[in-house]
Protein backbone atom coordinates (compact mmCIF):
# COMPACT_ATOMS: atom_id res chain seq x y z
CA UNK A 1 0.00 0.00 0.00
CA UNK A 2 1.29 3.30 -1.19
CA UNK A 3 2.19 5.55 2.10
CA UNK A 4 0.37 8.73 2.39
CA UNK A 5 2.18 12.00 2.87
CA UNK A 6 1.50 12.59 6.53
CA UNK A 7 2.92 8.85 7.01
CA UNK A 8 6.33 10.13 5.17
CA UNK A 9 6.18 13.34 7.38
CA UNK A 10 6.13 10.80 10.40
CA UNK A 11 8.78 8.50 9.42
CA UNK A 12 10.50 11.60 8.12
CA UNK A 13 10.51 13.36 11.74
CA UNK A 14 11.30 9.99 13.39
CA UNK A 15 14.60 9.85 11.55
CA UNK A 16 15.68 13.18 12.90
CA UNK A 17 17.55 13.31 16.27
CA UNK A 18 16.64 15.87 19.23
CA UNK A 19 18.99 18.78 18.10
CA UNK A 20 17.55 18.06 14.59
CA UNK A 21 14.24 18.35 15.78
CA UNK A 22 14.19 21.95 17.79
CA UNK A 23 15.83 23.46 14.81
CA UNK A 24 12.38 21.73 12.62
CA UNK A 25 10.84 23.41 15.69
CA UNK A 26 12.23 26.90 15.09
CA UNK A 27 11.99 27.00 11.08
CA UNK A 28 8.56 25.95 11.67
CA UNK A 29 8.18 29.17 13.71
CA UNK A 30 10.12 31.29 11.66
CA UNK A 31 8.41 30.05 8.56
CA UNK A 32 5.05 29.25 9.33
CA UNK A 33 3.64 30.34 5.54
CA UNK A 34 5.88 27.97 3.59
CA UNK A 35 5.03 24.97 6.15
CA UNK A 36 1.41 25.66 6.08
CA UNK A 37 1.64 26.33 1.81
CA UNK A 38 0.64 29.99 1.78
CA UNK A 39 3.65 29.71 -0.03
CA UNK A 40 4.98 26.90 -2.13
CA UNK A 41 8.28 28.65 -3.08
CA UNK A 42 11.21 27.56 -0.47
CA UNK A 43 12.52 31.03 -0.35
CA UNK A 44 16.85 31.40 -0.07
CA UNK A 45 16.73 32.30 3.57
CA UNK A 46 14.93 29.16 4.98
CA UNK A 47 17.21 27.03 2.69
CA UNK A 48 19.82 28.99 4.24
CA UNK A 49 18.31 28.34 7.66
CA UNK A 50 17.90 24.85 7.15
CA UNK A 51 21.70 24.26 5.57
CA UNK A 52 23.31 26.22 8.56
CA UNK A 53 21.94 24.47 11.30
CA UNK A 54 23.29 20.82 9.91
CA UNK A 55 25.69 19.18 10.39
CA UNK A 56 26.20 17.50 7.06
CA UNK A 57 24.74 17.27 3.96
CA UNK A 58 22.62 14.12 4.63
CA UNK A 59 21.35 16.38 7.77
CA UNK A 60 20.35 19.24 6.17
CA UNK A 61 18.02 17.20 2.63
CA UNK A 62 16.81 15.36 5.88
CA UNK A 63 15.21 18.47 7.53
CA UNK A 64 14.48 19.68 3.83
CA UNK A 65 12.34 16.99 3.31
CA UNK A 66 10.35 17.45 6.31
CA UNK A 67 9.41 21.18 5.44
CA UNK A 68 8.85 20.24 1.71
CA UNK A 69 6.58 17.61 2.73
CA UNK A 70 4.35 19.64 5.51
CA UNK A 71 4.57 22.40 2.77
CA UNK A 72 2.86 19.71 -0.10
CA UNK A 73 0.15 18.50 2.34
CA UNK A 74 -1.08 21.68 3.23
CA UNK A 75 -1.54 22.80 0.04
CA UNK A 76 -2.38 19.95 -2.30
CA UNK A 77 -6.05 19.76 -1.09
CA UNK A 78 -6.49 22.94 -3.04
CA UNK A 79 -4.45 21.97 -5.80
CA UNK A 80 -6.41 19.24 -6.40
CA UNK A 81 -9.37 20.84 -6.38
CA UNK A 82 -8.68 23.04 -9.23
CA UNK A 83 -7.23 20.44 -10.75
CA UNK A 84 -10.90 18.42 -10.68
CA UNK A 85 -12.64 21.81 -11.50
CA UNK A 86 -10.92 21.44 -15.14
CA UNK A 87 -11.94 18.33 -15.68
CA UNK A 88 -14.76 19.06 -17.93
CA UNK A 89 -12.59 21.87 -19.91
CA UNK A 90 -9.45 19.47 -20.20
CA UNK A 91 -10.72 16.21 -19.91
CA UNK A 92 -10.09 15.80 -24.02
CA UNK A 93 -6.50 17.20 -23.82
CA UNK A 94 -3.40 14.48 -23.27
CA UNK A 95 -1.59 17.70 -21.05
CA UNK A 96 -4.58 17.20 -18.60
CA UNK A 97 -3.25 14.50 -16.01
CA UNK A 98 -2.20 15.40 -12.47
CA UNK A 99 1.68 15.35 -12.85
CA UNK A 100 1.79 17.73 -15.87
CA UNK A 101 -0.53 19.94 -13.92
CA UNK A 102 1.72 20.23 -11.28
CA UNK A 103 4.60 20.87 -13.95
CA UNK A 104 2.91 22.97 -16.70
CA UNK A 105 -0.05 24.60 -15.24
CA UNK A 106 0.01 28.66 -14.80
CA UNK A 107 -1.93 30.11 -12.53
CA UNK A 108 -2.38 33.71 -14.15
CA UNK A 109 -3.33 32.57 -17.67
CA UNK A 110 -5.17 29.57 -16.60
CA UNK A 111 -3.99 26.92 -19.36
CA UNK A 112 -1.02 24.86 -19.07
CA UNK A 113 2.17 26.42 -20.07
CA UNK A 114 3.92 26.13 -23.39
CA UNK A 115 7.37 27.19 -23.15
CA UNK A 116 9.75 24.50 -22.41
CA UNK A 117 12.02 25.75 -19.76
CA UNK A 118 9.43 27.81 -17.49
CA UNK A 119 7.98 25.54 -15.53
CA UNK A 120 4.09 25.92 -13.73
CA UNK A 121 2.81 27.63 -11.01
CA UNK A 122 2.61 24.61 -8.48
CA UNK A 123 5.58 22.73 -9.90
CA UNK A 124 7.57 23.57 -6.50
CA UNK A 125 5.19 20.72 -5.25
CA UNK A 126 5.96 18.23 -7.34
CA UNK A 127 9.65 19.50 -6.50
CA UNK A 128 9.33 18.34 -2.78
CA UNK A 129 7.36 15.18 -4.18
CA UNK A 130 9.95 14.30 -6.07
CA UNK A 131 12.76 15.13 -3.97
CA UNK A 132 11.77 13.05 -0.98
CA UNK A 133 11.01 9.99 -3.29
CA UNK A 134 15.45 10.54 -4.44
CA UNK A 135 16.05 10.48 -0.97
CA UNK A 136 14.12 7.55 -0.31
CA UNK A 137 15.03 6.07 -3.62
CA UNK A 138 11.89 4.81 -4.26
CA UNK A 139 12.04 6.53 -8.25
CA UNK A 140 11.79 4.50 -10.40
CA UNK A 141 14.50 4.56 -13.64
CA UNK A 142 16.54 6.96 -11.73
CA UNK A 143 20.22 6.61 -11.86
CA UNK A 144 21.45 7.08 -8.28
CA UNK A 145 24.99 7.93 -7.50
CA UNK A 146 26.93 9.69 -4.53
CA UNK A 147 28.15 12.74 -6.82
CA UNK A 148 25.39 12.88 -9.76
CA UNK A 149 23.69 16.16 -7.75
CA UNK A 150 20.67 15.69 -9.38
CA UNK A 151 17.78 17.43 -7.85
CA UNK A 152 20.57 18.68 -5.20
CA UNK A 153 19.50 22.11 -5.19
CA UNK A 154 16.02 22.92 -5.69
CA UNK A 155 16.47 26.06 -7.24
CA UNK A 156 18.52 24.49 -9.96
CA UNK A 157 16.25 21.59 -11.06
CA UNK A 158 15.88 21.55 -14.74
CA UNK A 159 12.22 21.07 -16.57
CA UNK A 160 13.64 18.51 -18.69
CA UNK A 161 14.95 17.03 -15.68
CA UNK A 162 11.70 16.56 -14.00
CA UNK A 163 9.67 15.09 -17.25
CA UNK A 164 12.00 12.40 -17.13
CA UNK A 165 10.98 11.36 -13.84
CA UNK A 166 7.59 11.76 -14.25
CA UNK A 167 8.01 9.32 -17.24
CA UNK A 168 8.49 6.65 -15.16
CA UNK A 169 6.77 7.88 -11.55
CA UNK A 170 3.72 9.32 -12.29
CA UNK A 171 1.73 6.96 -11.03
CA UNK A 172 3.57 6.50 -7.97
CA UNK A 173 3.45 10.47 -7.52
CA UNK A 174 -0.47 9.94 -8.23
CA UNK A 175 -1.20 7.67 -5.51
CA UNK A 176 0.80 9.53 -2.98
CA UNK A 177 -1.24 12.58 -3.69
CA UNK A 178 -4.70 10.76 -3.82
CA UNK A 179 -3.81 9.13 -0.36
CA UNK A 180 -3.35 12.14 1.09
CA UNK A 181 -6.87 13.82 0.53
CA UNK A 182 -9.93 14.11 2.34
CA UNK A 183 -11.71 10.94 1.48
CA UNK A 184 -14.49 12.55 -1.14
CA UNK A 185 -11.60 14.43 -2.78
CA UNK A 186 -10.00 11.05 -3.27
CA UNK A 187 -12.77 9.13 -4.57
CA UNK A 188 -13.32 12.08 -7.03
CA UNK A 189 -9.75 12.20 -7.95
CA UNK A 190 -9.33 8.47 -8.52
CA UNK A 191 -12.45 8.59 -11.04
CA UNK A 192 -10.33 10.84 -12.87
CA UNK A 193 -6.83 9.62 -12.79
CA UNK A 194 -8.22 6.07 -13.29
CA UNK A 195 -9.97 7.12 -16.48
CA UNK A 196 -12.89 5.54 -14.66
CA UNK A 197 -15.42 8.73 -15.29
CA UNK A 198 -13.97 9.21 -19.15
CA UNK A 199 -14.40 5.99 -20.00
CA UNK A 200 -17.96 6.15 -18.74
CA UNK A 201 -18.72 9.09 -20.92
CA UNK A 202 -17.65 7.19 -23.59
CA UNK A 203 -19.57 4.31 -23.90
CA UNK A 204 -22.42 6.50 -22.83
CA UNK A 205 -21.17 8.53 -25.87
CA UNK A 206 -21.22 4.85 -28.21
CA UNK A 207 -24.79 4.01 -27.13
CA UNK A 208 -25.71 7.01 -27.79
CA UNK A 209 -24.62 7.12 -31.36
CA UNK A 210 -25.93 3.98 -32.38
CA UNK A 211 -29.47 4.89 -33.93
CA UNK A 212 -27.73 7.31 -36.08
CA UNK A 213 -24.91 5.56 -37.41
CA UNK A 214 -25.81 1.95 -36.61
CA UNK A 215 -25.48 1.25 -40.67
CA UNK A 216 -22.16 3.81 -40.75
CA UNK A 217 -19.31 1.59 -42.10
CA UNK A 218 -17.03 3.27 -39.77
CA UNK A 219 -19.10 2.90 -36.93
CA UNK A 220 -19.75 -1.03 -37.80
CA UNK A 221 -16.40 -1.46 -37.37
CA UNK A 222 -16.61 -0.70 -33.54
CA UNK A 223 -15.45 0.16 -30.31
CA UNK A 224 -12.03 1.12 -31.38
CA UNK A 225 -12.81 3.27 -34.43
CA UNK A 226 -15.59 5.45 -32.71
CA UNK A 227 -12.79 5.85 -29.70
CA UNK A 228 -10.26 7.13 -32.30
CA UNK A 229 -12.24 8.74 -34.64
CA UNK A 230 -15.87 9.73 -33.72
CA UNK A 231 -16.41 13.95 -33.47
CA UNK A 232 -18.38 14.35 -30.51
CA UNK A 233 -19.31 18.41 -31.27
CA UNK A 234 -20.41 17.12 -35.31
CA UNK A 235 -21.87 13.98 -34.03
CA UNK A 236 -19.97 12.44 -37.40
CA UNK A 237 -16.73 10.44 -38.09
CA UNK A 238 -13.29 11.80 -38.74
CA UNK A 239 -10.38 11.72 -41.07
CA UNK A 240 -7.70 9.28 -40.08
CA UNK A 241 -5.77 12.41 -39.12
CA UNK A 242 -7.82 14.34 -37.33
CA UNK A 243 -9.21 11.82 -34.77
CA UNK A 244 -12.37 12.39 -32.75
CA UNK A 245 -11.90 13.87 -29.08
CA UNK A 246 -11.76 10.13 -27.37
CA UNK A 247 -8.86 9.31 -29.23
CA UNK A 248 -6.57 10.89 -26.26
CA UNK A 249 -8.44 7.89 -24.18
CA UNK A 250 -7.61 5.11 -26.96
CA UNK A 251 -4.11 6.30 -26.73
CA UNK A 252 -3.82 6.09 -22.88
CA UNK A 253 -5.40 3.20 -22.87
CA UNK A 254 -2.82 1.49 -25.46
CA UNK A 255 0.04 3.04 -23.54
CA UNK A 256 -0.95 1.34 -20.64
CA UNK A 257 -2.22 -1.81 -21.68
CA UNK A 258 -1.24 -2.65 -24.97
CA UNK A 259 -3.63 -5.38 -26.59
CA UNK A 260 -5.47 -5.81 -23.15
CA UNK A 261 -6.53 -2.27 -24.03
CA UNK A 262 -10.08 -2.98 -24.37
CA UNK A 263 -10.15 -5.26 -21.07
CA UNK A 264 -8.92 -2.84 -19.43
CA UNK A 265 -11.77 -0.26 -20.97
CA UNK A 266 -15.05 -2.86 -20.04
CA UNK A 267 -13.09 -3.39 -16.35
CA UNK A 268 -13.89 0.53 -15.76
CA UNK A 269 -17.48 0.45 -16.06
CA UNK A 270 -20.04 -1.02 -14.08
CA UNK A 271 -23.13 -3.13 -14.53
CA UNK A 272 -25.44 -2.57 -16.91
CA UNK A 273 -23.29 -0.40 -19.06
CA UNK A 274 -20.59 -2.67 -19.32
CA UNK A 275 -22.54 -5.49 -20.25
CA UNK A 276 -24.34 -3.57 -23.21
CA UNK A 277 -21.25 -2.03 -24.78
CA UNK A 278 -19.73 -5.28 -24.66
CA UNK A 279 -22.49 -6.91 -26.52
CA UNK A 280 -23.05 -4.30 -28.69
CA UNK A 281 -19.07 -4.19 -29.90
CA UNK A 282 -19.67 -8.16 -30.08
CA UNK A 283 -22.78 -7.57 -32.65
CA UNK A 284 -21.74 -4.79 -34.65
CA UNK A 285 -21.23 -6.39 -38.79
CA UNK A 286 -23.79 -8.60 -37.97
CA UNK A 287 -27.16 -8.41 -39.71
CA UNK A 288 -30.31 -9.00 -38.23
CA UNK A 289 -32.11 -7.70 -35.31
CA UNK A 290 -29.57 -6.83 -32.49
CA UNK A 291 -29.46 -7.18 -28.55
CA UNK A 292 -29.12 -3.59 -28.67
CA UNK A 293 -32.18 -3.21 -30.80
CA UNK A 294 -34.20 -5.20 -28.27
CA UNK A 295 -32.90 -3.07 -25.38
CA UNK A 296 -34.09 0.31 -26.99
CA UNK A 297 -37.31 -0.98 -27.66
CA UNK A 298 -37.77 -1.61 -24.23
CA UNK A 299 -36.65 1.85 -23.47
CA UNK A 300 -39.07 2.99 -25.52
CA UNK A 301 -41.86 1.06 -23.85
CA UNK A 302 -40.44 2.98 -20.42
CA UNK A 303 -40.60 6.41 -21.95
CA UNK A 304 -44.27 6.11 -23.36
CA UNK A 305 -45.12 4.47 -20.09
CA UNK A 306 -46.36 1.53 -21.83
CA UNK A 307 -43.95 -1.05 -19.99
CA UNK A 308 -45.90 -1.77 -17.06
CA UNK A 309 -48.72 -3.05 -19.05
CA UNK A 310 -46.29 -5.26 -20.82
CA UNK A 311 -44.86 -6.90 -17.43
CA UNK A 312 -47.96 -7.35 -16.17
CA UNK A 313 -49.20 -9.45 -18.47
CA UNK A 314 -46.16 -10.97 -19.71
CA UNK A 315 -46.97 -14.01 -18.04
CA UNK A 316 -45.78 -16.67 -20.39
CA UNK A 317 -44.64 -14.35 -23.46
CA UNK A 318 -47.99 -14.53 -25.17
CA UNK A 319 -50.86 -12.59 -23.76
CA UNK A 320 -48.04 -9.42 -23.54
CA UNK A 321 -48.13 -9.27 -27.51
CA UNK A 322 -51.65 -9.50 -28.18
CA UNK A 323 -52.49 -7.14 -25.39
CA UNK A 324 -50.83 -4.15 -27.39
CA UNK A 325 -51.76 -5.00 -30.96
CA UNK A 326 -55.23 -5.63 -29.62
CA UNK A 327 -55.54 -2.16 -27.78
CA UNK A 328 -54.08 -0.72 -30.52
CA UNK A 329 -51.50 1.07 -27.22
CA UNK A 330 -48.96 0.88 -30.05
CA UNK A 331 -48.74 0.61 -34.19
CA UNK A 332 -46.03 -1.84 -33.94
CA UNK A 333 -43.92 -2.85 -36.92
CA UNK A 334 -42.90 -6.70 -38.18
CA UNK A 335 -39.46 -5.70 -36.84
CA UNK A 336 -40.87 -4.85 -33.31
CA UNK A 337 -43.39 -7.61 -32.72
CA UNK A 338 -40.44 -9.89 -33.18
CA UNK A 339 -39.08 -7.78 -30.74
CA UNK A 340 -41.51 -7.86 -28.50
CA UNK A 341 -42.03 -11.64 -28.04
CA UNK A 342 -37.90 -12.33 -28.21
CA UNK A 343 -37.97 -9.72 -25.02
CA UNK A 344 -41.41 -11.30 -23.61
CA UNK A 345 -40.46 -14.95 -24.58
CA UNK A 346 -39.87 -16.00 -21.23
CA UNK A 347 -42.31 -14.32 -19.15
CA UNK A 348 -41.43 -11.80 -16.77
CA UNK A 349 -37.54 -13.60 -16.38
CA UNK A 350 -36.56 -12.52 -19.79
CA UNK A 351 -38.25 -9.16 -19.63
CA UNK A 352 -36.48 -8.66 -16.37
CA UNK A 353 -33.07 -8.58 -18.13
CA UNK A 354 -33.82 -6.53 -20.43
CA UNK A 355 -35.08 -3.90 -17.76
CA UNK A 356 -32.17 -4.40 -16.27
CA UNK A 357 -30.01 -3.32 -19.15
CA UNK A 358 -32.22 -0.09 -19.89
CA UNK A 359 -30.17 3.31 -19.16
CA UNK A 360 -33.66 4.67 -18.30
CA UNK A 361 -33.62 4.62 -14.26
CA UNK A 362 -30.44 2.66 -14.44
CA UNK A 363 -29.62 2.58 -11.19
CA UNK A 364 -32.64 0.87 -9.71
CA UNK A 365 -34.51 -0.80 -12.75
CA UNK A 366 -36.62 -2.67 -10.56
CA UNK A 367 -40.46 -1.58 -11.40
CA UNK A 368 -42.88 -1.68 -8.67
CA UNK A 369 -46.51 -1.09 -9.14
CA UNK A 370 -50.26 -1.93 -7.81
CA UNK A 371 -51.79 -4.89 -10.59
CA UNK A 372 -54.81 -3.39 -10.36
CA UNK A 373 -53.81 0.15 -11.08
CA UNK A 374 -52.28 -0.60 -13.68
CA UNK A 375 -55.33 -2.34 -15.01
CA UNK A 376 -57.41 0.26 -14.55
CA UNK A 377 -55.28 2.53 -16.87
CA UNK A 378 -55.15 0.38 -19.12
CA UNK A 379 -58.39 0.17 -19.53
CA UNK A 380 -58.38 3.94 -19.61
CA UNK A 381 -56.72 3.60 -22.81
CA UNK A 382 -59.04 1.05 -24.59
CA UNK A 383 -61.69 2.54 -26.91
CA UNK A 384 -65.10 1.37 -25.34
CA UNK A 385 -65.55 -0.20 -29.25
CA UNK A 386 -62.57 -2.07 -29.17
CA UNK A 387 -63.11 -3.56 -26.29
CA UNK A 388 -66.79 -4.63 -27.18
CA UNK A 389 -65.65 -5.99 -30.32
CA UNK A 390 -62.31 -8.01 -29.36
CA UNK A 391 -62.92 -10.96 -27.39
CA UNK A 392 -59.41 -12.35 -26.87
CA UNK A 393 -58.55 -8.53 -25.53
CA UNK A 394 -61.99 -9.08 -23.52
CA UNK A 395 -60.78 -12.84 -22.76
CA UNK A 396 -56.90 -11.43 -21.19
CA UNK A 397 -58.44 -8.17 -19.61
CA UNK A 398 -60.66 -10.56 -17.92
CA UNK A 399 -58.69 -13.23 -16.91
CA UNK A 400 -56.03 -10.30 -15.41
CA UNK A 401 -59.15 -8.40 -13.60
CA UNK A 402 -60.29 -12.37 -11.60
CA UNK A 403 -57.17 -12.60 -10.20
CA UNK A 404 -57.38 -9.34 -8.58
CA UNK A 405 -59.97 -10.76 -6.55
CA UNK A 406 -59.09 -14.62 -5.96
CA UNK A 407 -57.58 -14.36 -2.50
CA UNK A 408 -60.26 -12.52 -0.85
CA UNK A 409 -62.72 -15.15 -2.60
CA UNK A 410 -61.41 -17.75 -1.54
CA UNK A 411 -61.21 -16.27 2.12
CA UNK A 412 -64.96 -14.52 2.05
CA UNK A 413 -66.95 -15.52 -1.22
CA UNK A 414 -69.99 -12.70 -0.17
CA UNK A 415 -67.99 -10.09 0.62
CA UNK A 416 -66.04 -10.16 -2.21
CA UNK A 417 -69.24 -10.32 -4.56
CA UNK A 418 -70.42 -7.98 -2.61
CA UNK A 419 -67.30 -5.50 -2.89
CA UNK A 420 -67.70 -5.91 -6.76
CA UNK A 421 -70.76 -4.90 -6.96
CA UNK A 422 -69.92 -1.66 -5.08
CA UNK A 423 -67.22 -0.93 -7.19
CA UNK A 424 -69.82 -1.64 -10.64
CA UNK A 425 -71.54 0.93 -8.96
CA UNK A 426 -68.98 3.46 -8.28
CA UNK A 427 -67.33 3.05 -11.73
CA UNK A 428 -67.44 5.50 -14.06
CA UNK A 429 -65.16 4.02 -17.19
CA UNK A 430 -67.03 2.17 -19.52
CA UNK A 431 -64.23 -0.80 -20.35
CA UNK A 432 -63.96 -1.06 -16.61
CA UNK A 433 -67.51 -0.98 -15.53
CA UNK A 434 -68.21 -3.56 -17.87
CA UNK A 435 -64.93 -5.71 -16.91
CA UNK A 436 -65.99 -5.79 -13.55
CA UNK A 437 -69.19 -6.87 -14.28
CA UNK A 438 -68.23 -9.69 -16.36
CA UNK A 439 -65.42 -10.60 -13.21
CA UNK A 440 -68.75 -10.36 -11.16
CA UNK A 441 -70.50 -13.01 -13.37
CA UNK A 442 -67.51 -15.31 -12.70
CA UNK A 443 -67.34 -14.99 -9.25
CA UNK A 444 -70.96 -15.28 -8.36
CA UNK A 445 -71.43 -18.25 -10.37
CA UNK A 446 -68.35 -19.83 -8.89
CA UNK A 447 -70.42 -19.30 -5.73
CA UNK A 448 -73.86 -20.26 -6.69
CA UNK A 449 -71.97 -23.64 -7.87
CA UNK A 450 -69.88 -24.84 -4.96
CA UNK A 451 -73.68 -24.53 -2.95
CA UNK A 452 -75.10 -27.33 -5.16
CA UNK A 453 -75.59 -30.04 -2.67
CA UNK A 454 -73.38 -33.16 -3.81
CA UNK A 455 -71.58 -31.00 -6.27
CA UNK A 456 -69.13 -29.07 -4.06
CA UNK A 457 -66.66 -31.57 -2.70
CA UNK A 458 -66.08 -33.02 -6.87
CA UNK A 459 -65.70 -28.66 -7.55
CA UNK A 460 -62.10 -28.22 -8.58
CA UNK A 461 -61.50 -24.47 -10.13
CA UNK A 462 -58.25 -24.73 -12.14
CA UNK A 463 -55.70 -21.56 -12.03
Amino acid sequence: MTKDLKQRIDETYSQLGNEQRTLAGDIETSFPEYFTGREMQPTQPLLDRMAQGSKDKEEASLIMDYAFLNCVQSRIPEVVTKFISLYDKFKHNSSYTLCNFLLNWNQETQDFEGEKNRLGSFSPLLIGIVNHLERTRELQGFLYGEDSGYLAEISGVAKMGLVSVIAKNSELIEKIVAESLPKDQTTELKEILSGERLVSEAAQAFLDAYPHHKDSPLYQRGLEVFLDRYDLSNHRFTGKIQGGQYRTLLYSLVQKHRAGWKRAFFELLDDPIRERVMCLDQELGKKGIREEDRIRFVERLMDQDLIKYVQLLAEDGADAEEILLAAKIESLSPSERKMLHQVTSKGKRSLGKYLGLCRVNARNTALSYDARRSLRDLCNVIDPRVFAGNETLAAILLEKSKQQYEESFVEDNQATIDKLKQEIEDEKNPVQKELLKRTLRHYDLRRRISNVEGFKKKLTVIR
